[in-house]
Order: structure tokens, then sequence, then C-alpha cells
């Protein structure tokens, strides 16, 4: 016979991973590698929760896992913008996780789609951005955005034309829209 009871160490084990692959994912998001360096802040609502106190226990365990240090709590005010953000729910909890790109001479474009935002480099050692499409497809790529047609508009909410010269909107913050 199996016993199919739950196991509170089990349960433990799986929010821990769930945590775990959220920081993956952002890390994934910020097109992060694994020799890139970065730290993470987490907030979980309720602070009460059963996830809040895994990942207050197993906090150790999720920066091996990802190689990323993990501080708990929401970052300052006055520190830099983030290089990705995620907000999402876990079982009866919101996780809110922060990530900060360590040494970063960002020289690139941010997308803001709702809670996420992802940063896209206009060159990296092997590649630049080939032009709006090229940029585009980054973006896609980063959100997981793949079905339907989307555009970039600016902060005061024109339209980004598809001819323009990707290089002229490094610094900037665009909004994703459907």
């Amino acid at each position: 016979m199996i016993d199919t009871t739950e196991d509170e160490s089990l349960v433990e084990e799986g929010l821990c991973r769930e945590v775990t692959n959220r920081v993956q994912r952002l890390r994934k998001q910020a097109k992060l590698v694994s020799t890139d360096t970065a730290h993470v802040h987490i907030v979980v609502h309720p602070n009460d929760s059963q996830l809040a106190q895994v990942v207050a226990a197993k906090l150790k365990d999720i920066e091996s896992a990802t190689g990323t240090p993990i501080k708990l709590g929401a970052p300052s005010a006055s520190a830099k913008a983030p290089t990705a953000t995620s907000k999402s729910a876990v079982k009866d909890s919101e996780v809110e996780l922060w990530l900060f790109a360590e040494g970063d001479n960002f020289e690139g474009i941010t997308v803001v789609d709702g809670t996420k935002k992802v940063r896209v480099h206009l060159k990296t050692e092997n590649e630049k951005l080939n032009g709006y499409a090229d940029l585009l497809y980054h973006v896609r790529s980063a959100l997981d955005q793949w079905n339907g047609k989307i555009t970039l508009n600016n902060a005061d909410g024109s339209r980004v034309h598809p001819t323009v010269d990707v290089n002229s909107l490094a610094g900037k913050t665009l909004q994703l829209a459907r």
C-alpha cells in the first residue's frame, strides 16, 4: 500500500523549489548567464504565511541552487532601478522579486509589461540588435509573448515607429502594448 498523506517536509521542499524556479526565470528574463553576478530582493505576502517561513528557513538552499545571493525585504527607495522584476502567486501567497545585476554598465532599452520589466542590451559580445523587428524578438523571448501583435510605446504614449534606429532608444524605458 502506498502512503499518500501529505508530508510537511515535502510541502516545504516543493515551496522552496517554486521560489528557486522563479529566481531562475528572473535571471533568464534578464538574459543573465550563469557567470553573471546578481542579487535578488524577495518579499512574500502575507509575511506570516507558510511560504514566507519556508523562504526564511531555506534561504541558503535557494541561493545555492540559483547561484544568486538573496536578501529578504524590498530594495531601498534609493536603490538603482532593478534589472528585472516579478510578482506572482504561489499557493496562498504572493512573491515579489527584484533582480539587480552587478557591475551593470547597461547600454540598452528597458521594456515594461505590467509588473514585469526586461532590459534588452543593444549589443553583446557576439551580436547587436539589427532593428526594431530584432528588438521585438528579444522582448517576446524575454517575456514569453509569442501570441498576438505587440508594439512598443514611448513614455508619452506615442508608438515607437518600426523604422526607428534602435540605438536612439538607448537608456529609454518603453511600454509594451498589445
